[in-house]
């Protein structure tokens, strides 16, 4: 779903160290994020860990974030990539 412009311009003051729009960011994506860390690990523990370090990692890193419109996208890549490192951490390791 594409972003509104006002979703954008709360993106562009994040991006520009306005915590307060950042944490509205976090209001209008937490359930989704949330969601799909869910799906992935299949545990609300690990699932809610997997969202506290998306966006922990998202506001350090919110400045790489090249276009505004590509937050939704970029915080999903985020998700996908933590949840994945978690899931290889607990897989058996056979030798």
């Amino acid at each position: 779903m594409p972003m509104n412009k006002r979703e954008q311009e709360i993106v562009f003051a994040a991006m520009h160290g306005n915590t307060q729009c950042f944490e509205e960011l976090y209001k209008l994506y937490y359930e989704k994020i949330y969601a799909l860390a869910l799906t992935m690990t299949k545990n609300s523990a690990d699932a809610e860990d997997v969202l506290q370090t998306v966006f922990v990692s998202a506001w350090k890193n919110i400045d790489s974030l090249e276009n505004p419109a590509a937050f939704s996208t970029w915080l999903q890549r985020i998700t996908v990539n933590r949840c994945n490192s978690l899931l290889r951490r607990r897989r058996p390791y056979i030798s």
